[in-house]
């Protein structure tokens, strides 16, 4: 019965791409319900097929499970404002989803980038990109950071999204502590992306003002997306200053959208951003992003 239940609930989840939504139909007492018998790893399908094996009780292991994906809408910003031949990095890459995704973007000349530096998301990482044949798909076990070093990460248990490398005793749900690689942003990238054009997926709960001026020293860079939850000044700050205009990722459950801020307070209402420098803007439908921005920003 159990099985059958969630066979209908996970073909129904994946009629239709949601940008919003996925937390509460992942996780409820008819949800529990139905994960309650799965035990250790499981396989999870993206929407194009390719398999990632995944913990159901694990956060984003069960939306993936469910949905094929861990976030549409980002998903959905990062692969619209790349163009052939680009450069994707995935920043925090947890299961990977946005950067696999990405893959389809960049095409036969370009490259993704996966940096992830917890060992078992690494492993299944590798072992995706290995099993369905990707090319042009690299993991990098590590963290970009303000400097070379091994540093603890804290984490939130049974949320493998929730690693941070920001020291956070003081707060006792991230109990779990890892010791991970970590290499300075800069020196890393310039040696990687060698001046050619690409665009970022930060995902570094907490640790993007020691990851961002290591990005912003890359020319080229066409587009960051971002999650901005609790230090939404700081990351205004930092963006603007760099002469880049912040979009709000629209939280409508089916209508993908992206809203200008201009101004810190207006970023309360989204949880993930799209940064994108005025002059990708002002060129209009002559690159990818400002085609993106045409098409989507409101």
């Amino acid at each position: 019965m159990k099985k059958l239940a969630l066979a209908l609930y996970r073909a129904l989840l994946r009629l239709y791409p949601l940008n919003a939504g996925l937390t509460p139909l992942s996780f409820n007492s008819v949800t529990d319900w139905m994960l309650s018998d799965l035990r250790g790893p499981v396989h999870a399908s993206m929407r194009d097929g390719l398999v990632i094996e995944t913990d159901p009780h694990d956060h984003d292991g069960r939306v993936l499970f469910l949905f094929g994906s861990c976030d549409f809408k980002v998903t959905t910003a990062v692969t619209s404002m790349l163009s052939e031949g680009d450069v994707l990095l995935d920043i925090g890459a947890n299961h990977g989803t946005i950067g696999l995704a990405a893959r389809h973007s960049v095409g036969g000349t370009g490259e993704v980038h996966l940096f992830e530096p917890q060992p078992h998301l690494a492993d299944i990482l590798e072992t995706a990109v290995a099993s369905a044949g990707v090319e042009r798909v690299f993991v990098h076990r590590l963290a970009l950071f303000d400097r070379d070093d091994e540093l603890t990460m804290h984490r939130a248990p049974q949320h493998s999204g929730r690693g941070t490398l920001i020291d956070r005793t003081d707060a006792p749900e991230f109990d779990t502590m890892i010791t991970v690689t970590a290499r300075e942003t800069g020196p890393y990238l310039a040696d990687l992306l060698r001046g050619r054009r690409f665009g970022a997926k930060l995902d570094v709960e907490g640790a993007e003002a020691a990851v961002l001026p290591g990005l912003f020293a890359q020319p080229n860079l066409a587009f960051c997306v971002f999650e901005g939850v609790g230090q939404q000044a700081d990351l205004f700050a930092l963006f603007t200053q760099q002469g880049f205009v912040i979009y709000g990722l629209n939280r409508h459950p089916v209508r993908f959208g992206l809203t200008r801020i201009d101004r810190v307070a207006d970023m309360k209402r989204f949880h993930d951003f799209a940064a994108v420098p005025r002059d990708q803007i002002e060129g209009g439908g002559k690159t990818a992003v400002g085609r993106a921005i045409a098409r989507y920003a409101r």
